[in-house]
């Protein structure tokens, strides 16, 4: 299972939680992983002009409650995806990076250099939270997850808008109270646990 996937699949967990009747919940896929009852799943089809910017823009005429994007890769699906946020939908994705503080600016990297502070005012508006995967090789042979996870509180979102996204690593060490918890605490829950290796948490901790 690779680490998109699994992240993947945490979105999934979060919509099998919340689906309902009551709620207008659609997925953007490509492709689509597995079948979930009360949730629409649209497949991106690059090749017949489908892409994840189309399918949004589709999307949002049918006034969903929850839109779940497979993966943010362009300016144009980050800044519908946003927007969708601002309106008051739910709006979950995926995005390859290394660390939650390297988030920021490479969602930035996809946008134009004239609309880089638009996108971080947006981006500020509309965040609620972050969770960062690392998939670890288990002592069981298996695989075990650990996070780091992000809370956009006041401090959180006033760091973006100020274009000091290094800082969010500081405010992730402090926000113990509001939910948040660094990778380090996550990695050592499962060392204790004897879940993992001392030289896999070594391996993971080096770059925190």
């Amino acid at each position: 299972m690779t680490w998109r996937v699994t992240a993947w699949f945490s979105d999934y967990s979060a919509l099998n939680m919340i689906r309902s009747s009551k709620l207008n919940i659609v997925t953007v896929e490509n492709p689509v992983e597995y079948q979930l009852d009360l949730i629409n799943q649209v497949q991106v089809q690059e090749s017949i002009g489908m892409t994840f910017a189309r399918a949004l823009r589709s999307i949002l005429r049918q006034d969903p409650d929850v839109i779940a994007i497979g993966e943010m890769r362009d300016y144009e699906t980050i800044k519908i995806a946003l927007t969708a946020a601002e309106t008051g939908v739910l709006v979950l994705s995926t995005l390859h990076v290394i660390s939650i503080d390297k988030l920021i600016e490479r969602l930035l990297s996809y946008s134009p250099s004239e609309d880089k502070g638009h996108l971080r005012f947006l981006l500020a508006g509309a965040l609620q939270g972050v969770i960062h995967q690392e998939l670890l090789p288990a002592l069981d042979k298996g695989k075990r997850v650990a996070c780091e996870v992000l809370i956009a509180t006041d401090a959180a979102k006033n760091v973006i808008r100020r274009r000091d996204s290094f800082m969010l690593r500081n405010i992730i060490h402090t926000g113990g109270q509001h939910g948040m918890i660094t990778m380090r605490q996550s990695v050592n829950e499962l060392l204790d646990e004897g879940l993992i290796s001392a030289e896999v948490a070594e391996n993971v901790l080096v770059n925190y």
